[in-house]
């Protein structure tokens, strides 16, 4: 049953991404979704009892995907640095939206609907405490590799206080990166040249990042 779960799951929660982009989360109803998905009202109630619901197995869906990238990837790394330069590299791809690490019910999304997902997301106490849950989590995982990486190691706290610096920076890049996305067609009309985001530079902003973060004590 888990994988067939798990299958039924990530469609409802692409109807419900789809519809979202289509009329805006605030206009949706589970019903909806269900009709979207071809499946009874009762079919959707089993699973979910509210978009707040949805969501969350669309963040536990994207969770289990980033956690496997990252194994995989940290793997392949010989040092504590050379892992959190990958680990920050992967991340911020995923900020971006990249179509190969983040699942298709989460790619196309504009500036527009993400602010609204966020003012939903925002609104809701569950999620909010799930967001801080996760939010912690990555802050951990980051103050752990510094704190191997640093010699002498830094109390607990400005550990956790170098690891959300990162942090910030990679949701500020995400939405610059968003809102990037969403002028470039307009703006390369305007001043006609080939101006872009891609991963070319991410390589020098995190060796930037790290370095900055790792040698001011």
């Amino acid at each position: 049953m888990g994988d067939k779960a798990t299958e039924k799951k990530e469609r409802i929660v692409a109807a419900f991404m789809e519809l979202v982009k289509e009329f805006g989360i605030e206009k949706i109803t589970l019903v909806d979704i269900a009709r979207k998905c071809g499946i009874t009202k009762s079919g959707i109630y089993y699973y979910f009892n509210s978009k707040e619901d949805v969501i969350l197995a669309g963040m536990d869906l994207v969770a289990v995907k980033i956690a496997e990238l990252i194994a995989r990837e940290l793997e392949k790394c010989k040092s504590p640095t050379d892992k959190l330069k990958a680990y920050l590299n992967l991340r911020m791809r995923m900020f971006k939206h990249d179509e190969r690490l983040v699942p298709k019910f989460f790619q196309n999304m504009s500036s527009s609907v993400i602010s609204e997902m966020q003012k939903f997301v925002f609104s809701s106490p569950l999620l909010v405490d799930s967001m801080i849950k996760i939010h912690n989590e990555e802050k951990n995982f980051i103050a752990d590799l510094l704190s191997k990486i640093l010699n002498p190691a830094l109390p607990k706290d400005k550990l956790e206080e170098k690891a959300a610096i990162l942090l910030n920076f990679m949701v500020g890049y995400f939405h610059m990166a968003k809102k990037t996305e969403d002028m470039m067609d307009e703006y390369k009309k305007k001043i006609n040249v080939d101006f872009y985001m891609d991963d070319k530079t991410l390589p020098d902003v995190v060796e930037f990042l790290v370095n900055g973060v790792i040698g001011k004590n």
